[in-house]
Formats: C-alpha cells, structure tokens, sequence
C-alpha cells in the first residue's frame, strides 16, 4: 500500500550524536528523499539512548507529522533499544520475525558462523509491525503505525530508505532557486521582507557565510508552484540589483 502524506519528522538517536563523537548525516539524506516527492519535513531531533526519551519523542513526533523517520538503535548491543522502546510506546510486544530469522541465519551461515543471542535480537519485531528491508546488512527496520524506524548506519540508513521509494508518496516536488550577494544582509532585510509579504505562499530565506575574507549570502527561494517561483526570483533580481546601483 502507498502512503500519501504532505509533512515528515526526523528522530535521530544515539548518545555519540550528542557527545560530537558521531556526526549526524541521515537527516540531509531524508531530506534528498522528501523533497522531491513534496513531502516538508517540521521538524528533525537528536535524542539519547533512554527509553523514555525515545517513548516521549516519537509519541510527540508522529503526532505532529503525517510520518516520523527514526534513526539509531535496532543493532544488536546493549545500547540499541529504540525497537524496544517505540515497541513499548505502541503496546505490541516484540516477536520473533521467523522471515528474516531465517534470512539472518542464512547469511551468517554462509559466513560460517551462527545465530547468537545479540543477532537474535535484530529480528526480533513489534507484533503487526511491517518489516522494512535492509539490502546491505539483512538486518530489518519496521514500521508500525506511521512510525519508520531505520538503521543509523548512513549507508544503510539510506539504502533502507530507498526501499520505501515506491510506498511513500507526497504532493508536488519544492522547486527552489538561489541568488547569490556579497551584499550584507543588514542591506536587503527590509526589502526582502517586504518581497516575502507579496508572496507569502513562497519560501525565502537568507543564507550568509565567509568566503575568504569576505561575505557571501545565498538568498533560497522554493515553491510548489514555477510561476510562483518565477515572480519571486523576478522580484529579487530586482531588488539586488536596485541596491548595487
């Protein structure tokens, strides 16, 4: 079944996010994925490896967007408890997947090797939940409710995700333009505000950063619509290059 949904959360989990020992890539891959079906991402968390943090966070989350995306946690170590604790937030308890049971096996069998008690616990699923495929580890995620929980792994959070290409749908894809200044943006506030209250439905925004010893902003505008997107971009060529003069 395909999911039609217009707005996305992001729940990234782990204490090495927090501590700057991991740094977080997964949310610019989701965004990749979203955009271009129309989906907007409201909101996007970095949260611990507590339970009740990621009971409090994922409840709040899928309520406030049409679907949540998780990161983190469904290894097999003792740190990874995110399918717990979403399992628990849910009322399913976990059950062996006997699917991937056997697909883990099998793989680990080819290695030489055996199910133990920690690769156990990675098929181990919420009851109900739908199994989401990992092509790089065999390793599930799930998803239960209009909660998707994924592995953190970037690569594989990405080739998870992948998976999902044909069974999340959105609305029309954000179009977007940039123009670049070496003007200060304390030089075109007023009047970008005033282009952004003649197109409310448009989103602007002002970008600065150094650039060797100088100044350059990035001013981002994005819309559904390309007539809408034209008359913007129109408007702030227009403005640019009235303040250059």
């Amino acid at each position: 079944m395909v999911a039609t949904v217009a707005t996305a959360a992001y729940l990234a989990i782990g204490n090495e996010l927090l501590v700057g020992r991991t740094q977080e890539k997964n949310l610019q891959v989701l965004t990749k994925f979203l955009n271009p079906r129309g989906i907007r991402l409201v909101e996007a968390r970095l949260i611990s490896d507590r339970s009740r943090e990621i009971r409090s966070a994922a409840r709040t989350l899928s309520r406030r967007a049409d679907v949540l995306f998780t990161s983190g946690g469904i290894g097999p170590t003792h740190d990874d408890i995110t399918t717990a604790a979403v399992a628990a937030e849910f009322g399913c308890p976990l059950e062996i997947s006997e699917e991937h049971f056997e697909r883990m096996s099998k793989y680990y069998k080819e290695r030489g090797e055996s199910m133990t008690a920690p690769r156990l616990k990675m098929v181990r699923l919420p009851r109900g939940a739908e199994p989401i495929a990992n092509p790089l580890t065999i390793a599930p995620g799930f998803r239960i409710d209009n909660v998707y929980v994924l592995a953190g792994v970037p690569q594989v959070f990405e080739a998870m995700l992948q998976t999902l290409a044909l069974k999340i749908a959105g609305g029309s894809a954000r179009l977007s333009e940039t123009l670049y200044t070496i003007l200060h943006e304390s030089r075109f506030a007023e009047a970008l505000q005033g282009i952004q209250e003649r197109h409310p439905e448009s989103e602007i925004g002002s970008y600065p950063r150094m650039q060797g010893e100088r100044w350059k902003n990035a001013i981002v505008v994005s819309d559904t619509d390309a007539l809408r997107l034209g008359a913007v971009v129109k408007d702030l060529r227009a403005m640019l290059k009235s303040l250059k003069s």
